[in-house]
């Protein structure tokens, strides 16, 4: 069985500092959801970054001219540049989010259907129509074609991960991680979309 990554309840924080944190949670996962023990080798640019988190040094204004200069909306990433992102509990002095969790969202590949890239990188695959994927699952949705669409502004306290479901976290826990569904095709078990 996998060793979970320690959880400083009163702190809201894992332990360790962000690079200890990320080598935990970046370890890699096994079938069934079971994860090694080894702590995952963080990238060198990710490591410069995890060391000094202060150091980042992009400002609100900087973000929005470079979503404007290409175009996106600053809805389909999660909602004003403007505004905060979710608090951990309801009450606003609790800390702000502090975890960016990716999910693979699996949707079932149709009888006879296979991972040809013709497929699955195609605006006709089911798992790539943003409108189709289900409302009230995460904050922000992924295709494999790069679009994506919020689900829940990040201002909007969530849950999606099993750590966050548990009935003794469901209160002070929702709100501490941003969630990203990158949708992923899959064969096997479940129904198609």
């Amino acid at each position: 069985m996998s060793t979970p990554c320690r959880f400083e309840t009163a702190q809201l924080s894992f332990s360790g500092s962000p690079l200890e944190q990320a080598r935990c949670l970046l370890r890699f996962v096994k079938p069934a959801g079971h994860v090694g023990d080894a702590p995952a080798t963080i990238p060198p640019v990710l490591e410069g970054v995890l060391s000094n988190p202060s150091d980042v040094g992009i400002t609100s204004a900087q973000l929005r001219s470079y979503l404007q200069k290409r175009g996106i909306p600053e809805g389909a990433v999660g909602g004003s540049v403007s505004d905060r992102v979710c608090h951990a509990d309801p009450d606003n002095a609790a800390p702000l989010a502090r975890y960016f969790v990716i999910h693979d969202t699996s949707t079932k590949l149709r009888p006879g259907q296979t991972f040809d890239p013709a497929l699955i990188d195609s605006p006709g695959w089911v798992g790539n129509q943003l409108a189709k994927l289900p409302h009230g699952k995460t904050h922000i949705y992924i295709t494999r074609l790069g679009e994506t669409r919020t689900d829940n502004p990040y201002i909007v306290p969530w849950r999606a991960t099993q750590f966050e479901l548990k009935p003794k976290h469901a209160h002070f826990y929702k709100g501490l991680f941003l969630h990203h569904e990158l949708v992923q095709p899959r064969i096997g078990p479940g129904r198609a979309m």
